[in-house]
């Protein structure tokens, strides 16, 4: 026994307008769920890194707490050869002892005055090396010779600093 209840309904005609109601809800539903995931994923990064640069270097720039405007930098000792600022005397020999961008600190076997200007050379440089001239800022007595402390009169090219230590 079959109940007619009057109702007469094709699904038929209905089918092609639900399915693409469904596929709207359902392309809003991954849309929405999208949008959540990145604005969480945004919330949970670390924040960007914050660029520190490093320090000056205090060879090239000096110390902020030293009244040297260069850093001095020792080394091994750097056998040089020493002469009068024209070339005129016959080079002697001296030793760098410590060096840096803005001169050199050398010990030498007798007193030269304050002021005067040296050329020196490292001893061990090809001929085509230039002299480095550097004038005399302070002498004082020690272990049997002289330290010199002298200041570059031109900064030479950095592959002539190098030779000297």
């Amino acid at each position: 026994m079959a109940v007619d209840w009057g109702l007469d309904f094709d699904l038929s005609a209905w089918a092609g307008s639900a399915s693409v109601a469904i596929g709207g809800l359902l392309a809003l539903l991954i849309f929405s769920m999208g949008c959540l995931a990145v604005r969480r994923r945004r919330a949970s990064a670390p924040p960007a890194p914050v660029e520190v640069s490093p320090p000056p270097d205090p060879f090239l720039y000096g110390s902020a707490h030293d009244k040297r405007q260069a850093q001095r930098r020792p080394g091994s000792q750097v056998a040089i050869l020493i002469a009068d600022a024209l070339g005129q005397e016959p080079p002697y020999r001296g030793v760098v002892i410590d060096r840096s961008v803005g001169g050199v600190r050398l010990g030498v076997d007798e007193a030269v005055a304050v002021g005067a200007v040296l050329s020196i050379r490292p001893a061990h440089a090809p001929p085509m090396v230039p002299w480095t001239q550097v004038e005399v800022k302070h002498q004082r007595r020690a272990d049997g010779g002289w330290v010199l402390r002298c200041q570059f009169v031109q900064p030479p090219p950095s592959t002539v600093l190098w030779m000297f230590g």
